[in-house]
């Protein structure tokens, strides 16, 4: 078997950002809901930053690395940090609360990246430098470049993190901001549905999978696009 060395370095740098993204979003749950009177992620160890504890096999590990290795940008999930609502003074407000959180502080971690990307380019002309590049070899022979791919994928993944869970279908956050918003039969009928939602989405993704459809790359497309030329001002090919 041949090894890309240099497209395995360069999703490693892919990886790193998702990391940070996916359980910065679930510590973000967990430490609202702790504000909110409810202990469980603390109790079960959870209200943490170490990765270990969140890393989901297949949502942190194999998704994302395979996307990443067919030049998708990667995005993936982490472990759910538990949440009891019994605990909370104002059940769907406070519901609400804990689910915006996750997706609030995906944008807060973008903004951040973005700053920081603008003035590495400021200071080094990082974006001239990155649209003059023809191969990964020349990326992995400059540490700035690199350090730039860096705050790129974390810009990138963190916005896209945040507005994929805000789509309103259990179990996303999405869903438990609709909550809120949603009269009394409105709220009964995605309680209901959450049982069969992870089945629903699987079953999409497979069959989009299995039938070429590109519904999600279709979705995301535009926004990625978007956020490259515009916010990032670099050139990029798109699977």
């Amino acid at each position: 078997m041949k090894f890309d060395l240099p497209q395995i370095a360069l999703t490693a740098v892919s990886f790193i950002p998702l990391i940070i993204a996916v359980v910065c979003h679930e510590y973000a749950h967990g430490w609202v809901a702790f504000r909110l009177g409810d202990p469980t992620a603390k109790l079960q160890g959870r209200l943490t930053l170490n990765p270990l504890k969140h890393v989901h096999w297949f949502g942190s590990i194999v998704l994302p690395v395979s996307l990443a290795l067919l030049r998708i940008t990667p995005i993936g999930f982490a472990k759910p940090v538990p949440i009891d609502p019994r605990y909370f003074r104002n059940f769907f407000r406070d519901f609400m609360l804990v689910a915006i959180a996750g997706p609030l502080t995906n944008f807060a971690i973008a903004a951040v990246a973005l700053l920081a990307w603008h003035g590495l380019d400021n200071q080094f002309n990082t974006i001239q430098q990155w649209n003059s590049i023809r191969s990964d070899e020349e990326f992995l022979r400059n540490g700035t470049l690199l350090l730039a791919m860096g705050l790129n994928v974390t810009v990138l993944i963190n916005i896209l993190l945040g507005l994929f869970n805000l789509i309103p279908i259990p179990p996303l956050d999405g869903s438990r901001i609709l909550m809120f918003l949603l009269p009394e039969q409105g709220r009964l009928f995605l309680i209901r549905i959450e049982r069969f939602a992870l089945i629903i989405l699987f079953g999409f993704v497979l069959m989009s999978a299995i039938f070429n459809l590109h519904i999600i790359s279709s979705l995301f497309k535009p926004i990625i696009n978007w956020l490259e030329g515009t916010l990032l001002g670099v050139q990029i090919e798109m699977n």
